[in-house]
C-alpha cells in the first residue's frame, strides 16, 4: 500500500480515540464498520486536545496507545470519516499494530498533522483515551 493511497473497506483502521466502542463518536461508526480486536500500537504518543486525541510518532518504542482495529463495511461512511480526519488535521499514515493475540497487523492511522501545536499539551501517559476521558487515568 503506498503513502498516499486512498483507504478501502478491506483496510483496516485503529481507532483510538472519541470513536471508540463506548465513547461519545462510535454511533457516527456503529453500523458501518466489524470489529476485529483490541490492539497497541508502539512508538507513538497520546496527546489530549481537549475533545478529540491525537497521536503522534515517538522516539521512544515503550510509548503506546491503546485501541481498538474496525474493518469498514460502507464506503460511504468511510469517504465521510475519511474527509472529517482530514479537514480536523490529521494525516493518513500505514502502520503496524499488535492485536491482542500479539500479532502485527497493518492498518490504517490517522496522525496528527501539526506536531508543534502539540507542544505544552497533556501526553496520555496510559496511551488509552477511555480511561483518561473517564477519569481512571488521573
Amino acid at each position: 500500500m503506498f503513502k498516499g493511497q486512498k483507504p478501502t473497506k478491506k483496510n483496516l483502521f485503529f481507532i483510538y480515540g472519541s470513536a471508540r466502542k463506548g465513547m461519545y463518536n462510535h454511533s457516527f461508526l456503529e453500523d458501518s464498520v466489524k470489529f476485529k480486536s483490541y490492539a497497541v500500537l508502539e512508538g507513538f504518543k497520546l496527546y489530549s486536545l481537549r475533545q478529540y486525541p491525537a497521536v503522534l510518532k515517538s522516539d521512544n518504542s515503550q510509548d503506546v496507545v491503546v485501541g481498538e482495529i474496525y474493518e469498514f463495511i460502507k464506503d460511504e461512511k468511510l469517504n465521510i470519516f475519511d474527509n472529517m480526519e482530514i479537514v480536523a488535521g490529521y494525516k493518513r499514515i500505514y502502520t503496524k499494530v499488535k492485536d491482542e493475540h500479539n500479532k502485527e497487523i497493518d492498518i490504517v492511522l490517522y496522525e496528527f498533522g501539526y506536531p508543534n501545536f502539540l507542544e505544552g499539551r497533556d501526553n496520555i501517559e496510559s496511551g488509552d483515551w477511555i480511561k483518561f476521558k473517564t477519569g481512571v487515568d488521573k
